[in-house]
């Protein structure tokens, strides 16, 4: 882990390094939360994005995923928590 993203995030991500690509590792991370009962709200190709204006970027994609029964309670009592949840990952 280099400097820069530990003092940033310190703790609080995680890093799993994986050999597979970008799609086949989001396939599987998918069916995996899936599998658990969990929500997959979709995800965003930030790499297909900087595409549409020209500019290139290696594969990276975010992916949101839930459970509303918890999440929803929540943000009803403090709206603003609604920008912290649901929890996101990172395919890069």
């Amino acid at each position: 882990m280099n400097d820069e993203f530990e003092s940033r995030y310190g703790d609080t991500m995680r890093r799993v390094k994986c050999n597979r690509s970008v799609p086949v590792t989001l396939e599987r991370v998918e069916a995996a939360i899936r599998n658990r009962g969990l929500k997959f709200f979709g995800c965003h190709d930030h790499a297909a994005a900087a595409g549409e204006y020209g500019l290139e970027m290696p594969p990276a994609t975010v992916f949101v995923f839930g459970n509303p029964k918890l999440g929803t309670p929540s943000m009803l009592q403090t709206r603003e928590f609604a920008i912290d949840v649901p929890p996101k990952g990172l395919i890069y």
